[in-house]
């Protein structure tokens, strides 16, 4: 619809769409240079606000040293289904089984929860690792594991997708592995039971040649990009 206000002189033709990219990779994101306040690039939430801040574990301001952090505290009212609590998403729903790729991020949260991190898209979302930091208890794909998570430390998730098979790490320990379909799309996933402060940083993809194993990978790399 146009109006006189609104509308221009022209053929009517529509002009045609640019291109469109396939997701950068390799890819990293510390979030220091993203807009106070805001979502950082590539992340949606549903629940939950999840929006960059200066990091207040670091002991100091520093203005370059920012995080994604989550800062609703409470349950909301709403109208609708609220069952769910904090979910926040990365990338477009493009990513494969088949790629080859490795995505690792740091997670930091401030009270205990329940946490769901992994694929979500079709016949992929029950594949997430599921992890109760009060209890250690971890379980992917029916496969029960025990970590040591600790509160207000960071910690590394890992999620290597293979052509063969795909397995989520936590700090370097094997916690879960599973069969994707290669033909099914997914985006990245992470849901917490409780609305409790958390925050991410230092987010990474990369790709993974035949010869790389997370056994051979160097975690270090994640303390700070």
């Amino acid at each position: 619809i146009t109006t006189l206000e609104t509308g221009s002189k022209g053929d009517g033709r529509v002009k045609s769409r640019s291109k469109r990219t396939p997701f950068p990779i390799p890819f990293s994101q510390t979030f220091d240079d993203e807009v106070i306040g805001q979502a950082p690039k590539y992340w949606y939430d549903r629940f939950g606000a999840f929006e960059i801040q200066y990091n207040p574990y670091s002991g100091k301001r520093n203005a370059q040293d920012k995080v994604l952090r989550q800062v609703v505290p409470q349950w909301p009212l709403c109208w609708n289904d609220c069952s769910l609590g904090p979910t926040t998403y990365f990338g477009p729903m493009e990513f494969l089984s088949s790629m080859n790729i490795r995505i690792s991020i740091e997670i930091l949260l401030e009270n205990h929860a329940t946490f769901q991190f992994g694929p979500y898209g079709v016949d992929v979302d029950e594949k997430a690792l599921i992890i109760n930091t009060k209890t250690g208890k971890s379980t992917c794909a029916e496969i029960v594991n025990h970590v040591s998570f600790s509160l207000n430390e960071w910690h590394t998730l890992s999620f290597e997708m293979r052509t063969d098979s795909q397995s989520i790490y936590v700090n370097k320990k094997p916690v879960g592995k599973f069969q994707l379909a290669k033909a099914n799309p997914w985006a990245l996933k992470f849901r917490m039971s409780q609305y409790v402060f958390m925050a991410f940083n230092n987010l990474r993809i990369e790709e993974l040649n035949q010869e790389s194993s997370s056994s051979k990978f160097n975690y270090k790399v994640m303390e700070k990009l």
